[in-house]
C-alpha cells in the first residue's frame, strides 16, 4: 500500500473532469465520446475517449478521463499511460517518469514495452512525427434571402457582421454546396492541418440577371498550432479565388494570415485572433480600386456546464483603402443548449461601421438547431434577421432575413 499511496494522492490531486457531455468537435472525439455516453461504466471505453481527446489536442479533459479509470480501477495500467504521456505533452517529466516506472515495473507485456520505449524517449532525441490522418466533409444547404446582395470580398472573407447591401436586391432562393479535404497529424507539442475547399452557389430570383449572385471559390489554408502548459498558440495562411457569376468570371484573390491564442478546457475557455487579408479585384468585380485590405482583431471564448453552452465574441475590423472601405466594431453572443443528438441555440449581436458614405449600425437576432444523423451527418436548421440603420442621418433601414438549412456529412 506504500507504493499505492504517492499514486492516489497525484489522481486525487488532478482537478480537470472528463467532458462527456460536451460535444467534441473532432470526428474522432465525438464518436468515442457517443460510445462512452451510451455506456459510461465501461474503462476501455473511458480511455479510447481519453486517447482520441489527446490526439485532437485536449490534454487537460484527457486526463480527467483516464483518472476516472484510476480511480475505479488502481491496477489500471493503460491508465497510468496514457496520464504520463499527458504529463510529457506538458513538461511534467517527474510525473511522467514515476507512473511509466510502474508499469514497467507491473505491467504486462505489452503495456510495460509502451512504458520502457516512453521512458528511453524522456532523455533521448525526440521521436519522430506522428503518421497524418485524411479527413473531410461535404454540406448542401438551400436557403431562402429576402435581399440577396451581389457578390463582395468583405462578405466572402469570415466577417460576421459583413456590411448589408444599400441598393435594392432582389430575394432569392439560394444553392450552397461546400467539399472541403484536410489532412491533420496531431503530435505530444503540436498540430499541423491542412485543408483544400471548394465553395458553391447558385441562385434563382425574379431579376434580370440572378446569375450575377452565384459564386465559385477555391480556398486553401494551413494551421499550425503548439500547446503550451494548457495554452495554444497558432498561425496559418489561407488562400481564396473567386469566380462570380453562374459561369463565373475572375472576381477576387485573396491571401490571409491568422494568428490564435486559446486556452481550452474540458469546459471550454476563451480565445483570441487576429487576421489580415489582401485582396487583387478582377474585371467582374468592378471596381475603381485594384487591391483592398482586411484586418480583424476579435477576442471570445466558449463555455459549456452541462448541456448549457454559451459563445461570445467582440470584434474590430478595418476594410480598405477606398470608397468602399470601413472600420468597425462587432458584439456577438449565442447560449444554447447542447446534448448527445444535437442542440439549439439563439443569437443576439450588434455591430457599428464609419464609412465614407456614413456611419451604419447593424443589429441582427438569429436562432438554430441540429439534429445528429448517426455518427458523421448532422441536418441544421438556422434563421437570422439582419438590418442596417443610418446613425449620421435619417435614411431608410434595411432589414435582411436568411433561414435555410444544410445537410453536413463528415468522414
Amino acid at each position: 500500500m506504500g507504493g499505492l499511496a504517492p499514486l492516489l494522492a497525484l489522481v486525487a490531486g488532478l482537478s480537470s473532469t472528463c467532458p462527456i457531455a460536451a460535444r467534441q468537435a473532432d470526428p474522432g472525439a465525438e464518436l468515442a465520446r457517443r460510445a462512452l455516453a451510451a455506456d459510461p461504466a465501461r474503462p476501455g471505453l473511458r480511455l479510447a475517449y481519453a486517447e482520441r481527446l489527446l490526439r485532437s489536442g485536449s490534454p487537460g479533459a484527457a486526463e480527467g478521463c483516464a483518472a476516472d479509470v484510476l480511480r475505479a480501477w488502481p491496477g489500471a495500467m493503460r491508465a497510468r499511460v496514457l496520464l504520463a504521456r499527458v504529463a510529457l505533452a506538458d513538461g511534467r517529466r517527474d510525473r511522467a517518469r514515476m507512473l511509466l516506472e510502474q508499469v514497467e515495473a507491473r505491467g504486462a507485456r505489452v503495456v510495460a514495452d509502451e512504458a520502457r520505449a516512453l521512458l528511453a524517449a524522456l532523455d533521448a532525441r525526440p521521436p519522430p512525427p506522428p503518421p497524418g490522418r485524411w479527413g473531410g466533409r461535404v454540406a448542401l444547404g438551400g436557403f431562402h434571402d429576402s435581399r440577396a446582395a451581389a457578390l463582395d470580398p468583405a462578405r466572402d472573407a469570415p466577417i460576421e457582421d459583413a456590411p448589408l447591401p444599400e441598393v435594392e436586391d432582389p430575394a432569392a432562393w439560394r444553392l450552397a454546396l461546400t467539399g472541403e479535404g484536410a489532412w491533420s497529424r496531431q503530435g505530444t507539442d503540436d498540430s499541423l492541418r491542412l485543408r483544400l475547399g471548394l465553395d458553391r452557389t447558385v441562385h434563382v430570383a425574379e431579376a434580370a440577371d440572378p446569375g450575377r449572385l452565384d459564386h465559385t471559390s477555391l480556398w486553401l489554408d494551413g494551421h499550425r498550432e503548439h500547446r503550451l502548459d494548457g495554452h495554444r498558440l497558432g498561425y496559418g495562411v489561407e488562400l481564396r479565388g473567386t469566380l462570380s457569376g453562374r459561369v463565373g468570371d475572375p472576381h477576387h484573390l485573396g491571401l490571409g494570415l491568422v494568428g490564435w491564442w486559446r486556452r481550452a478546457g474540458a469546459s471550454g475557455g476563451p480565445w483570441a485572433r487576429v487576421r489580415l487579408f489582401g485582396f487583387a479585384f478582377g474585371e467582374a468585380a468592378e471596381r475603381d480600386e485594384a487591391a483592398e485590405l482586411w484586418t480583424e482583431a476579435a477576442v471570445g471564448g466558449q463555455w459549456q456546464r452541462g448541456l448549457f453552452t454559451v459563445d461570445g465574441r467582440l470584434g474590430a475590423q478595418w476594410v480598405g483603402p477606398g470608397p468602399r472601405g470601413y472600420a468597425g466594431v462587432a458584439a456577438d453572443l449565442r447560449p444554447g443548449l447542447t446534448g448527445r443528438h444535437g442542440g439549439v441555440y439563439l443569437l443576439g449581436g450588434i455591430g457599428w461601421r464609419r464609412a465614407e458614405a456614413g456611419d451604419a449600425m447593424a443589429p441582427r437576432v438569429g436562432a438554430g438547431g441540429a439534429l445528429n444523423l448517426g455518427r458523421q451527418a448532422t441536418v441544421g436548421v438556422d434563421g437570422i434577421w439582419q438590418q442596417a440603420r443610418r446613425t449620421d442621418i435619417d435614411a431608410p433601414r434595411i432589414d435582411r432575413i436568411v433561414v435555410g438549412t444544410t445537410l453536413e456529412v463528415r468522414f
